[in-house]
Parts: structure tokens; C-alpha cells; sequence
């Protein structure tokens, strides 16, 4: 295996080869490069990439959803990789774009005369345009992540930078699965390989890797090569973890006997013989999908502890399964995770909702100039610890903490007590988390039936979690005594009972604020709320009381409504339905058996038919500029074996319905 690299030095690696076999200097390919990446983070749905920037623009992209117009530009320095930069290295770039715009847009919105590529793209838009976000890409580092801009053509505007740090980590959490790790440089030129074992599809095979090798790998990817692992490193303090560095240190040959080995996948397997025995000599799409502790602890002893890992091996079994195995690749990881307990939350890490509110996570800001903190999504236990470890370990902590804190923090179960409050289940919330977070995975288009959130959903869902964060901590100005959490969830449940959902939850989520009205609420109703619980418990355990829809149904009989300041004049688009059992429950997600079937017809379209399709259109000049480039897109990601966003399926579908009553029929064979 080749010496580990940084994420910032597989980002520089990428854009070299890219370079190169494309034929096109490092500029450009560190352009398409940052593209796919935020393609690949929900950023941007089919990017009309320009062979001739226009001035300083790269590219287009369209949002038909929002009427978002986004315009791509590249800052790009070949020797200033990751190196600071002051933002006014970025205006240039920046007011190019402005100036760009200005001329272009008015000059769409004419029929007369000859239409370059970029005013056509932008003709078909005329007049849906609502906003326009500037992108800028850059190899440098900048402190400056968001912030708004004058209106051009009095439209709205901001800029947002992802500098190399962002497109670092993007790389960090994408490259796994899409690279080759090679073995050839390893004694005997490879590692020792027994098998295949198993069904010619599904096989699988033995190994003894070096402590040492999955120490580098580690290091060289990071939590990333835990991909599919349902839990990220518990740290160094964890019991399990300091158990392995104690046998790393104390009896290094004993520790093959010790540990139970890891548990492995992969899309491709390369092997050769070698003095008549088998080898492994690269392997594609690798991932850890049990071992985790192992693996982390391993990097953690050499890295840090300076332990020397000579002499240290360790059994792992490698499964190479089909490139669209995740649910198998889940089976995996669920059965072989033994040595520290599982959880119902570690089993519904790789859920796809989960790994889509992860994804909106990492990019929506909420503050007004796009200056504020990022909310936190930890989708894997351990997740917030092992990702600030990584920034530390790459000098990038600093930049972390800018982004995040741990008061901006939440993980899967805590986000089904803030749905499950609101919904009116208060009595499953005082279940605990593990029962809340199982009845918050089959509520109706809920995470077990394919549903996906937006940002719409993600924005409101931060807006319940301040409202849960500000209850909890009037109820503990107001000492009521014991069974604070209980107080929590019930409260916010008659709150929302009483005004059927009309709470103005996109301007909570804006100021990041629940208001003086909420909390004047919560002070009015939570003590009348404890005090029912206390009474109609009786003699029973207010506890076990809290758990029963006795209890709930008991608490809605409090005579208290909400003043006006309190409630909107129509309720919010996802808070309908409301106090229905549990199997009944809805949460607003837009996917529901339609959607799964439309994101089914876009992947078995095929991407040689998506890029014969996109070709098509531009031959004929049939379709709009942005859906050629979406068409180009979805074919770009289902060849890769990836998923297409929500929004690219949404549109994708409204591109093949187009194109069919077009006449459009692909070639096959």
C-alpha cells in the first residue's frame, strides 16, 4: 500500500490525474472535480459546464424547485494548496460574476439577435429566476464560508466558498468507495488470501493483515473507510478501545489470539499467485464494516502512542459483494458487530433518510448573513468525537469548531423524540430513546418506507430542536422537581395540540430563536402538565404512568389555550394530521411509494441512455439547458453506481416524460 495521504493530498492527486488524462490544465479539472463533488452533496442537480468560461463563470445550474440560479467560479492558485487566503483574493472572481450577470441576464430576457450558450441557458429561465447563489471553488483556505451580496438585477444574491478544506473532507467521505487500494508493495507482493468462499456473486474470503497496514489505511481515509460500519470510533476512553491499546502495548504477539479480527467489503477483488500462493494485490470500494474499534485504536496506538505496531496481525474476512449491496453490506455489519453492545440507532445508520439529513447537515446555514454555525448530524455513535479527532489530527480544529459546537449537536434518537413531541406521541418519547427512535422509523413515509428529506424538512426539523433545547431549559428554570425529560415531551405535545401545528417554524429555524411567545407558553403550561402527571399517576410510578396514552389523553384535558402571538393563520405544510397512533403518523417527507417508484425508473433508464437522451436534446435543441445538464448528470451518476438526489429524480422523471412525447427512444444493445 502506498504511504497514507491526507484528504487534502487525495484531493491534489485526483485533480493531477484528472488533468492528465483529460488532457486540460489543473484549473479546469479542479472546476469539474469540485462539481461532481457538490453534485454529490445535494449542492448542485445537472451543472451546464461552459468550454468557454464566460469571463470568470464556469458554469450554471438550475433549481426548479426554489428558482435558484447558481453560478460556478474557480479560484485557483497551483502552489497555494490549503493555504489561507485573505477573502479579498476572492472579489476579482466574484465581481466578474456580478458584472457577467448583469450584462447577460437583461440580454436573456431578448428574442432579437444571435444567443451565446450562456444567454440561451439563461433565456429559458426568464423570468423564474428568484435567487442567485455564486459558488466559489478554491484550493485555498478561507474564513469566510457564506455571505450575502448586493441584488443583481435586482434579484437576491449571496456567495458561498467551498475552499479546499470543504472539498477536502467531501473527498474524504466519497473516495472510499470509489478508489482502488493497492497491495503490491507489501512483502511477497500482496496479502496472504484464502478463498473464494460462498456463492460465485457473494464471496468471500480470509486474511491476515498487518496491525501496521490497518493503521495506515486509517490514516490514509479516516472515518470514511468506515462507511457502512454502524458505529464510528467510541474514542479512547471507550472500555473495549482501551482494552486493545492495553494489549497493543503489553503482549503485541498475543493480540491476534485477543481481538476478533474485522469484518470487510469491497465492489472488486484483483489477486495473483505468488510462490504458489494466493495474494491479494489491490482491492476496489473497500470498507470496514465491523472492526471499527479495532481499526481506530490500531491508528491511535501508532499515531499518537508512538506504539510500535511490528509483529501485530490481525484476521479479517472480506466479503466482495455487487456494487448496489447496502442492505446485504448492513446485514454484515449487524450479525459481526459484537464487541461493543449494538444499539437500535447503530442498526438504522446507514438508513438513506438518515444519510440524507447527515448530508443537509454539512451544508445548510441558518444564520441571517450565512456567517453562523452549522447544525451537526452525528448519523453514527461517535461520529461528533471521531470527526473533530480527524480535524485535529489534520490541523484543521479550529476550522471545525467554526463550523460546529456540541450545543448544535443531535443524533438519530434525539431527532425522533423532536418529531415524535410534535406528532403528539409525548408517551412514546417517555419510552426512551431506542422505542422512540423504532417508532419513528415506520411512522407512515418515515425512513423504513423510502422517505427522503429536503431541506424544507431539514430546516423545520432544527426548528423543532430549538424548541425542544428552549423547553427543556425553561422547565428546569421552573424547578418543578423530578421527571424534567417527561415534562419536555409532554409540554411541547399540548402546545402543539392546541395550535394544530400553527407555529411559524421556518422563521424559528431562520433566527435561530424559539421566541418570547414560545417560551412564555411553555412557563404557562409545564407546571399545569407536571402536576397532572403527578396526580393521575396515583399511586403509580409517574414514570411508568408517562408511558401510557392514558396519561397523554389525561394531560389534553388541561384547560390552557394559546394566544395569538403564539400561533401563524395556516397551519405548516407538515403539520398536518396530527394526535393519530403511532402507524398512522406522517412527517411531512415528500417520497412516498411514487417517489420510490420515479427514483426506480430513473436508474433503470440506464446511463447510456441518460447520456444518448442528453446528446439528443442538444442535437435537436429539444429541452431546456438545465435539463440537458441534469439528464448528463443522473447518466454520469447511475454509471458510477451512485444514487441520484431527490430533486434530480424529480426532474429526471419530467425530462424522460418530456422526451418520450418528444419521440426520443434510446438505442439499446
Amino acid at each position: 500500500m502506498a504511504e497514507a495521504t491526507s484528504p487534502l493530498d487525495t484531493l491534489r492527486t485526483i485533480i493531477s490525474i484528472s488533468a492528465e488524462n483529460e488532457g486540460v490544465p489543473p484549473s479546469r479539472a479542479f472546476t469539474g472535480q469540485g462539481m461532481a463533488l457538490l453534485e454529490e452533496a445535494g449542492q448542485l442537480n445537472g451543472p451546464e459546464w461552459f468550454a468557454n468560461p464566460v469571463g470568470r463563470i464556469d458554469a450554471f445550474d438550475w433549481d426548479a424547485d426554489t428558482g435558484r440560479l447558481t453560478v460556478i467560479v474557480t479560484d485557483f492558485a497551483p502552489s497555494r494548496w490549503g493555504e489561507v487566503r485573505d477573502k479579498r483574493e476572492l472579489l476579482p472572481a466574484v465581481s466578474d460574476a456580478i458584472s457577467q450577470l448583469t450584462r447577460l441576464l437583461p440580454a436573456a430576457t431578448r428574442s432579437d439577435g444571435d444567443a451565446t450558450r450562456a444567454i440561451s441557458y439563461l433565456r429559458d429561465l426568464s423570468g423564474e429566476i428568484r435567487a442567485i447563489r455564486i459558488i466559489a471553488l478554491s484550493n485555498g483556505s478561507y474564513e469566510t464560508q457564506q455571505a450575502a451580496l448586493e441584488s443583481i438585477a435586482e434579484i437576491p444574491a449571496e456567495l458561498t466558498v467551498w475552499d479546499a478544506g470543504d472539498l477536502a473532507t467531501a473527498v474524504a467521505h466519497t473516495a472510499v468507495r470509489e478508489q482502488t487500494i493497492h497491495f503490491d508493495d507489501q512483502p511477497g507482493g500482496g496479502v496472504p488470501i484464502l478463498g473464494p468462499i460462498g456463492e460465485h456473486d457473494v464471496s468471500s474470503y480470509l486474511m491476515v493483515l498487518p496491525g501496521g497496514l490497518i493503521a495506515d489505511l486509517y490514516q490514509a481515509h479516516g472515518a470514511s473507510i468506515l462507511g457502512r460500519n454502524i458505529r464510528a470510533f467510541l474514542q479512547v476512553n471507550n472500555r473495549v478501545n482501551k482494552g486493545i491499546r492495553q494489549s497493543l502495548r503489553e503482549t503485541p504477539g498475543s493480540f491476534f489470539a485477543f481481538n476478533n479480527g474485522l469484518s470487510l467489503t469491497a465492489t472488486e477483488l484483483e489477486r495473483s499467485l505468488v510462490g504458489g500462493e494466493h495474494v491479494v494485490t489491490s482491492i476496489k470500494g473497500l470498507e470496514i464494516v465491523n472492526g471499527g474499534q479495532t481499526t481506530a485504536s490500531l491508528h491511535h496506538a501508532k499515531y499518537h502512542d508512538g506504539i510500535s505496531l511490528a509483529g501485530v496481525s490481525v484476521q479479517a474476512k472480506l466479503t466482495v459483494l455487487p456494487i448496489r449491496a447496502d442492505e446485504m453490506a448492513l446485514q454484515i455489519a449487524r450479525f459481526a458487530n459484537s464487541q461493543s453492545p449494538v444499539r437500535m440507532g447503530d442498526l438504522t445508520s446507514n438508513n438513506r433518510f438518515f444519510q440524507s439529513i447527515e448530508q443537509l447537515s454539512r451544508t445548510v446555514n441558518f444564520s441571517a448573513d450565512q456567517t453562523g454555525k452549522l447544525w451537526f448530524f452525528e448519523r453514527i455513535r461517535g461520529q461528533f468525537a471521531t470527526e473533530t479527532a480527524a480535524a485535529r489530527a489534520l490541523g484543521a480544529e479550529a476550522r471545525f469548531k467554526r463550523k460546529y459546537d456540541r450545543t448544535r449537536r443531535f443524533d438519530k434518537a434525539e431527532l425522533a423524540k423532536y418529531e415524535l413531541a410534535w406528532l403528539q406521541m409525548p408517551q412514546v418519547v417517555a419510552a426512551g430513546a431506542e422505542k422512540s427512535l423504532a417508532i419513528f422509523m415506520n411512522l407512515e413515509h418515515g425512513p423504513a418506507s423510502g422517505g427522503v428529506p429536503d431541506e424544507k424538512y431539514y430546516r423545520r426539523l432544527v426548528a423543532k430542536a430549538l424548541l425542544w433545547a428552549e423547553t427543556d431549559r425553561v422547565i428546569g428554570s421552573l424547578d418543578l422537581g423530578g421527571y424534567k425529560a417527561v415534562d419536555v415531551g409532554y409540554t411541547i405535545a399540548l402546545i402543539s395540540n392546541r395550535t394544530a401545528g400553527r407555529l411559524d417554524l421556518d422563521t424559528i429555524a431562520r433566527r435561530q430563536d424559539a421566541g418570547d411567545a414560545w417560551r412564555d407558553a411553555v412557563t404557562a403550561v409545564a407546571p399545569e402538565v407536571h402536576a397532572n402527571l403527578i396526580r393521575d399517576a396515583g399511586a403509580r410510578n409517574v414514570s411508568s404512568w408517562s408511558k401510557t396514552t392514558a396519561a397523554w389523553s389525561a394531560v389534553q384535558d388541561i384547560d390552557w389555550n394559546p394566544g395569538s402571538a403564539l400561533t401563524t393563520s395556516e397551519p405548516a405544510p407538515d403539520a398536518t394530521r396530527m394526535a393519530v397512533a403511532a402507524s398512522q403518523a406522517v412527517i411531512g417527507l415528500a417520497a412516498d411509494d411514487e417517489d420510490i417508484t420515479a427514483r426506480e425508473r430513473v436508474e433503470e433508464f440506464g446511463s447510456q441512455a441518460w447520456f444518448q437522451l442528453s446528446s439528443w436534446a442538444k442535437e435537436t435543441d429539444n429541452l431546456q439547458g438545465w435539463q440537458r445538464g441534469i439528464a448528463f448528470s443522473v447518466g454520469r451518476l447511475v454509471a458510477a453506481g451512485k444514487t441520484p438526489t431527490a430533486k434530480q429524480v424529480t426532474q429526471a422523471v419530467k425530462i424522460l416524460d418530456e422526451a418520450a412525447r418528444l419521440g426520443f427512444a434510446p438505442k439499446r444493445g
